[in-house]
Order: C-alpha cells, then sequence, then structure tokens
C-alpha cells in the first residue's frame, strides 16, 4: 500500500480526510478545531480515552491525533488499542511530545506534533504522518 497524499482543500479530491483528535484540555481542543478547520480537513474531537475508543470503534477515521500525556498513559494505551485494531496502515499522531520525539517515532507513531501553534504546522504534521511508512505496532 502506497501513502496516501492529503489535497487540503481541494473539493475535487473526495470527501476530507477524517481526522480523530483524543486531547482532554478543550482550549487546545478548541484551538485544534480551528487549526485544522482551515486545512479543509474534517476532524471529531474528544477529551477522553474512552470516548476516543468508542468513537474510534464507530466510525471511519483516516488518522488519528492523541496528547500522549492524556490522563498519565491513557494517551499511549489508546494510541495502541488503535493500532492493534486498524493496523499498520492509519496515521496516528502524537500531539504534546516536546523532548519525546525521536522516542515516540520509535515506539511507533506515524508523526509528532509538539504543539498547534499555526494551521501550517498541523497540516504539516497531518501530511507527514499520511506519507510515513506504516507501522505495524505500538510498542
Amino acid at each position: 500500500m502506497t501513502a496516501r497524499t492529503i489535497d487540503f482543500r481541494d473539493e475535487d479530491a473526495g470527501p476530507p480526510a477524517r481526522i480523530l483528535i483524543a486531547v482532554p484540555d478543550p482550549v487546545t481542543r478548541l484551538l485544534l478545531g480551528s487549526l485544522i478547520e482551515r486545512t479543509g480537513l474534517e476532524m471529531v474531537a474528544v477529551g477522553c480515552a474512552e470516548e476516543a475508543l468508542l468513537r474510534f470503534c464507530r466510525e471511519e477515521f483516516d488518522a488519528v491525533m492523541i496528547d500522549v500525556a492524556m490522563d498519565g498513559t491513557a494517551g499511549l494505551g489508546t494510541a495502541r488499542a488503535i493500532r492493534d485494531r486498524a493496523g499498520a496502515f492509519l496515521p496516528i499522531i502524537a500531539l504534546g511530545a516536546g523532548e519525546l520525539n525521536r522516542v515516540l517515532r520509535h515506539a511507533g507513531f506515524s508523526a509528532v506534533l509538539e504543539a498547534p501553534s499555526d494551521s501550517t504546522v498541523v497540516a504539516s504534521a497531518i501530511q507527514t504522518a499520511f506519507e510515513t511508512e506504516p507501522v505495524a505496532t505500538l510498542h
């Protein structure tokens, strides 16, 4: 399977990619919502690990973005559960990684977004996730 290219704001490319965002902080969810909306992608935002897993199991998503610091280790556990269910081809983006960037990439995340500062940075992280080789498992 080849990497998927995201055509941001290209209405002729079909329906926009759907991204599940799991972030406990409501301000960060609002900021990400605003930034992702500017890219033309569709976002579903949830505030806890349980809701993220529930929505992921019930709906189709093209990528997942998870706050790795969510409820202690819940972010990593959620990412592992989603990877186990979806397989290697689903891009999973770690949010809020800071100095853990290299460790998280090695652990199996498709991309790392340190802070949602503007829509260009968010779009770049999403595109990187779609272009990254599939990851079989999160360690």
